[in-house]
């Protein structure tokens, strides 16, 4: 954020910064990824990140956004339920 705010605050463009470092970001709860993924490399993965603890930030959860993130992974397996199926076995 402090980048952001130098750039358009104060006009300052400092050199891009890059992060090689493997870390999932996902906007879908883990139980969906382990229920909805198939391919085994990349359940192994999941698996493997979940381990490093790269999903979630633990600094990050004051009540308030706990229980709205709760809400939305709430939201998000009703609509899996209702509207995702297997594209192969419809072919």
């Amino acid at each position: 954020m402090k980048l952001f705010a130098d750039d358009v605050v104060y006009g300052k463009r400092d050199a891009c910064l890059r992060s090689y470092n493997v870390a999932l970001w996902s906007n879908v709860p883990r139980g969906i990824l382990r229920r909805y993924v198939t391919d085994p490399a990349l359940r192994a993965e999941l698996k493997q990140l979940k381990s490093e603890r790269t999903l979630a930030n633990p600094d990050d959860f004051n009540l308030k956004r706990l229980y709205r993130m709760l809400r939305v992974d709430h939201a998000q397996y009703k609509l899996f339920r209702q509207y995702w199926f297997n594209k192969e076995k419809e072919r």
